[in-house]
């Protein structure tokens, strides 16, 4: 199974990039990821009914067995505060949910939104445990990532639109002009095929999860495996990216601190 690209789910189901689809019109992306190779899908449980949905992709297709499902958990669903939530008692209900709604006997990757820095780390790492041994969850920074042999999931590799053409929040992306864009038009391809590109590039155990709803963006997005990159162009890029001094996509202001934080240490 190939997870040189995979697909994140979350525009499915939450209003985070336009109106949500219909679950006819679901079914019928989801068939065309399948059918055009992308076998990696990255979900969550905050993501409305996406992991239901999912599930009832399964039942229809018989092709569980095909895909290598990824969910996340700490976000409290129809929480509509951003309520986090990674204690022992929280991660064994929240995976006992996640597989009722899937309708699936295991998950192959449960993995957090983000650390509570109110939980000590080793308990929730500790029901994580628990459950890969009960066999609910599969066996399965970027230097100490290789150095333990795990795989990096690229979350929001275009940016939440930045390096698109769309908008975001009502505002330009700004990439007009750009030695990035002027990089991408010198190749005859989009910024995103560009983005999607270089992340492919950087090692085999890089799996970006770009999101979408609609087949053409799909399409484009499942092109770049077909792009090539130099290395003058590769270190052109990280120039573009050092030089821009960009440490992280746009989030909302309640996520603002949730990306890289320390918890608590557990009393023994």
């Amino acid at each position: 199974m190939g997870l040189g690209l995979g697909l994140g789910t979350m525009g499915l189901t939450r209003p985070t990039y336009g109106a949500i689809p219909i679950q006819g019109e679901i079914f019928a992306f989801l068939d065309h990821a399948y059918e055009a190779g992308v076998t990696f899908w990255d979900s969550a449980d905050y993501y409305n009914d996406c992991e239901e949905i999912i599930g009832k992709w399964f039942r229809r297709t018989g092709k569980r067995g095909d895909i290598f499902l990824a969910t996340k958990f700490g976000y409290v669903k129809n929480s509509q505060t951003f309520e986090l939530n990674t204690s022992y008692v929280y991660v064994k209900k929240a995976c006992a949910e996640s597989l009722r709604l899937l309708d699936i006997e295991s998950i192959d990757l449960s993995y957090l939104h983000t650390p509570n820095p109110e939980t000590p780390i080793e308990e929730t790492m500790r029901a994580l445990k628990e459950l890969q041994d009960e066999g609910e969850k599969g066996t399965h920074i970027l230097d100490t990532c290789r150095e333990l042999d795990l795989a990096i999931v690229a979350a929001m590799p275009l940016g939440r639109g930045l390096l698109t053409a769309n908008f975001i929040d009502g505002t330009a992306s700004g990439q007009q002009d750009s030695d990035f864009k002027g990089l991408a038009d010198k190749k005859g391809i989009i910024t995103a095929q560009l983005a999607i590109a270089w992340l492919l590039k950087q090692g085999d155990d890089i799996i970006p999860i770009p999101g979408t709803k609609r087949i053409q963006y799909f399409e484009e997005n499942w092109a770049a495996l077909d792009i090539v990159l130099s290395g003058e162009e590769e270190a052109e890029i990280r120039k573009f990216v050092e030089k821009a001094d960009i440490a992280s996509v746009p989030l909302p202001p309640a996520l603002d601190g949730w990306l890289f934080r320390d918890t608590k240490e557990e009393s023994v």
